[in-house]
């Protein structure tokens, strides 16, 4: 498939200016970058020919940029560059650019790590803000994030700066994020009261943003984002819900049976809680927040469930 000729963004000059090795100018075109001159090697090309001998001399070894000022050159450069299964140059003329696949290989460049021990991970994809899934499963998270967690330090293969952590956690333990009620019943349960412990440790009347908080299979949460309350009382009794039984709207009966017709080895008493709080509209204190999940854990261990 033939690149676009369009105009790029300032994002995507950015990585061509952060990635370009080698510059081969057509007499009389200006360079459309800001590069540091000392970095990249620089040739005029006068004729076809020239032009020709420089891409297949240079493009092996250097990422090009190629400046055109006729047509001509434009497309003996772009035919020629169609050619290359790698290392493809980007192509500037007359204001737009043939870069696409020049733009591609500099993103996947952005995207590989290393670890300490030289091991190459690639980024996928961002579940939530600053944490990523790698392309062989496991989970990294970015230092911009400023989540406090514990791992092995990554390093931007491209310039070896510290880039963030790898987690202990693998994708197959990720049970979903909080805003979606992900997982069992039973691992719902254990993530409210890691949140809740989580906003005790805070102390500062912020709570977690649902759809920026990681559940985990055994219940713990990892939260990248957290929103300052004005009432952290009605804050947590809307957190919980959305994380117990879904999305809050007018039919919460049908909500919380759902949910509670699989909630296998629930105690009792959290069930009468859930529907005392959510059906009738009782009250619940941060305190009696704090009770209601510090025995609710307690169940479990006796029960040996965790």
């Amino acid at each position: 498939m033939d690149e676009r000729i369009r105009q790029l963004s300032s994002e995507e000059i950015h990585l061509l200016e952060k990635y370009t090795e080698a510059v081969i100018t057509e007499e009389g075109a200006e360079n459309p970058l800001t590069l540091k001159q000392e970095d990249v090697s620089t040739v005029t090309a006068m004729t076809p020919p020239e032009l020709v001998s420089s891409i297949y001399h240079m493009q092996p070894e250097k990422r090009l940029l190629i400046v055109a000022c006729t047509e001509t050159q434009r497309e003996l450069a772009s035919v020629l560059c169609k050619t290359f299964k790698e290392h493809h140059p980007a192509i500037y003329y007359n204001g737009l650019w043939e870069a696409d696949k020049a733009l591609a290989e500099m993103h996947d460049l952005e995207n590989l790590l290393t670890d300490e021990d030289g091991n190459i991970l690639s980024l996928s994809e961002e579940i939530v803000t600053g944490v990523f899934i790698t392309e062989d499963g496991s989970l990294v998270v970015s230092k911009e994030s400023d989540v406090p967690c514990e791992g092995t330090m990554l390093h931007k293969k491209t310039d070896d700066i510290e880039w963030g952590i790898l987690l202990p956690m693998k994708r197959d333990m990720l049970a979903g994020t909080a805003d979606t009620a992900p997982g069992s019943f039973f691992t719902r349960t254990l993530a409210a009261a890691n949140l809740m412990q989580q906003v005790n440790e805070r102390a500062d009347n912020h709570i977690p943003v649902a759809g920026n908080t990681l559940v985990f299979h055994d219940g713990t949460c990892l939260t990248t984002a957290w929103v300052r309350s004005d009432n952290l009382e009605v804050s947590l009794r809307s957190l919980f819900f959305q994380l117990l039984f879904g999305a809050e709207d007018a039919d919460k009966l049908g909500l919380m049976l759902t949910a509670l017709q699989n909630a296998e080895g629930i105690p009792e008493s959290f069930v009468n809680d859930m529907e005392r709080i959510y059906l009738n509209d009782a009250e619940c204190s941060t305190r009696r927040w704090n009770n209601l999940f510090e025995r609710l854990v307690l169940d479990y261990q006796e029960q040996n469930l965790i």
